[in-house]
């Protein structure tokens, strides 16, 4: 009688071990999971049994007897882990360690799914460890309802920092002849009501909002336009987040940015458990990485230093020969060669005077006639009418031809522009300048040694009551010329477009003080339990094409510079400076011929210069005999 009592209860552990492999075989096999470590009661034959069925459907197996020294972190360091427990029969002292080290040790993530075999829901809730338990938390009870049924109960905790209690949801259930039967699917979608918890955001102090206004009410306020455009961003996508999840958004202000912190207040904020997530986007750092953990890009962020391109200031010599090709050139040197002695011929037939004067006077027309000049000689003979008429044609043509190429190439001179480069710009030797905002010295300095050498050798030595200045006396300086001024574009552009003209617009430069391409991102603490469903919800408002919408409005581009409008500054003495020196070097032949002909003049009139006198009787001899005298 004894004996069959024994057979038939050894049967039905025997069944009730192979129904529960079945069960633990088909969840995780419904779970994906590639790797399960487990803690049975089963006799070692039993285990070997369940290992064999897991590896079959290609996962990676390790059974452990639960012990009070048992490391549970060690054995579930991988992804993708599938964890079980049968507390049916070990101690409870055993099972809340267990549970304990994977709190301390954030384990209750979306990486690791939980299933806790047990007869009493209310055993489980008793030892349940949720101070990590979060939204994507995978903690599943298992209670057995029969030799061949289980009821899966959903374990989890929307917040429990912000003082929310464990929820218990019927999962499903499993049958031996049906299997798994899950009712709840779509789990991100049944956690996704946060039931009007308030969360904290932290924001960088606002630069322009007034004092008898509110943070909300200031970040959805359009009236002060594109300023502190990247907080209001941040406050408006954040409060998307918030219709999604149903919790209520309260911005706080953030620390002031301490000396030598290249984390920042905003990230500590969110480390500490001052803030749940950053609500002005930071960029993604190393530092930062260590206690902020990012969750979606957001703000195109950007600095740059603006300027006026300042314009070469050498001689420009070739702005004379500029408006004629060289072959045009030549072409005009061969007609004033071929113009004298046709004209020396006109004005001796004219019966003009001594052959020198002619020749001279020659000389002097044909010059005047192309520098739109008149002519005091009589002009009797139509041949000689006719040619001076050709000739002022001629000038008048090539004038009006070099003019227009003048003035156009005023209108359509290039402008000067250097690479984007802080080095490339501090050999401009530009003053410098900065709006103030917290991060505003951290983007200078930068973490790369181009930016450290500019910000040891140039922004570091300016005395700290000139660094900042507000933005419109900023740009004015900018307009000014010769001062770079460093600046969120949604800060400074409205003030551009509003105070400068569109040839100071195109002469207008950017000269990033980060890189160019840099995006910054929400972040939240690094151990927090909401991080993945805060992604999903971040994701669908840029899918929807929120994020672009709210990046438009905080945004401002940059003044668009007209190319077809003719624009011209004026001449300066660069420009200017080769017609003087033309100028000046006739001015100075003009005095040395006149003092040789002083000299020769005393010369005759003194006798004393014999050499001077017969070469000058000589000269005035040939005229005669030119003459026929």
């Amino acid at each position: 009688m004894i004996l069959g009592i024994v057979l038939v209860y050894s049967c039905m552990e025997l069944v009730i071990a192979i129904v529960e492999s079945d069960f633990i075989v088909d969840y995780f096999s419904h779970k994906k999971a590639p790797n399960v470590v487990g803690f049975s009661c089963n006799s070692i034959q039993d285990d070997l049994q369940l290992l064999k069925n897991l590896n079959r459907q290609g996962m990676t197996v390790s059974l452990k007897k639960l012990k009070d020294d048992t490391d549970i972190h060690n054995l579930a360091t991988n992804n993708g882990v599938g964890i079980f427990i049968d507390i049916r029969c070990y101690k409870i002292g055993y099972v809340e360690s267990i549970l304990s080290q994977a709190s301390n040790n954030r384990m209750f993530d979306e990486l690791r799914c939980w299933l806790i075999l047990s007869s009493d829901l209310d055993k489980v809730s008793n030892i349940i460890e949720d101070g990590n338990f979060g939204m994507s938390t995978d903690f599943v009870a298992a209670v057995q309802l029969g030799s061949k049924r289980y009821g899966l109960y959903d374990f989890h905790n929307i917040y429990k920092e912000r003082g929310k209690k464990p929820r218990i949801i019927l999962l499903g259930n499993w049958l031996k002849d049906r299997g798994l039967q899950i009712i709840l699917k779509d789990k991100a979608l049944r956690r996704s009501n946060m039931q009007g918890i308030t969360l904290k955001a932290s924001f960088y102090k606002p630069s322009h909002k007034p004092e008898n206004m509110g943070y909300e009410e200031y970040f959805q306020d359009k009236t002060y336009g594109t300023l502190d455009g990247s907080s209001k961003y941040g406050f408006n996508i954040l409060r998307h987040l918030s219709n999604i999840y149903n919790f209520t958004l309260r911005a706080v202000e953030s620390s002031a940015w301490r000396p030598g912190d290249s984390v920042g207040p905003v990230g500590r904020d969110v480390s500490n458990g001052s803030a749940d997530f950053t609500g002005t986007a930071l960029v993604i750092t190393y530092k930062r990485l260590d206690i902020v953990k990012f969750l979606h890009h957001a703000w195109p962020l950007r600095t740059c230093f603006i300027f006026r391109s300042p314009q070469p200031k050498n001689i420009k010599v070739q702005e004379i020969l500029r408006p004629f090709a060289n072959k045009v050139w030549y072409l005009m040197i061969t007609i004033l060669v071929i113009s004298f002695p046709i004209t020396i011929m006109m004005v001796r037939i004219e019966e003009f005077g001594a052959f020198l004067d002619g020749v001279s006077h020659s000389f002097l027309i044909v010059i005047g006639t192309l520098c739109q000049q008149s002519s005091t000689m009589s002009m009797k003979r139509l041949s000689t009418r006719l040619f001076f008429l050709s000739i002022s044609i001629y000038s008048y043509v090539m004038y009006t031809y070099y003019s227009c190429s003048v003035v156009s190439a005023r209108l359509d001179e290039p402008i000067f522009k250097i690479n984007d480069s802080l080095n490339q710009m501090s050999k401009l030797r530009l003053k410098l300048g900065s709006e103030w905002f917290a991060a505003a010295e951290f983007f200078i300095k930068g973490d790369d040694k181009e930016h450290q050498t500019f910000f040891d050798n140039h922004w570091s030595k300016l005395p700290e009551d000139k660094k900042f200045l507000s933005p419109e006396a900023g740009i004015q300086l900018v307009k000014d010329g010769g001062f770079a001024y460093h600046t969120r574009p949604e800060a400074s552009y409205p003030i551009v477009e509003k105070n400068l003209n569109n040839r100071e617009v195109c002469e207008l430069m950017e000269v990033h003080a980060m890189h160019r391409d840099a995006q910054s991102s929400f972040g939240t603490s690094v151990n927090n339990s909401v991080t993945e469903i805060w992604r999903i919800g971040l994701t669908k408002i840029s899918e929807v094409g929120l994020r672009n919408h709210q990046i438009l409005t905080w945004t401002y581009r940059k003044p668009k510079c007209d190319l077809s409008i003719p624009t011209s500054s004026s001449i300066d003495m660069d420009e200017f400076a080769p017609h003087l020196i033309l100028l000046i070097v006739g001015m100075l032949a003009s005095v040395i011929l006149c003092i040789i002909e002083m000299v020769v003049v005393k010369c005759k009139s003194s006798g004393e210069c014999k050499t001077i006198k017969i070469l000058s009787e000589f000269i005035l001899c040939r005229g005669k005999i030119s003459h026929g005298v």
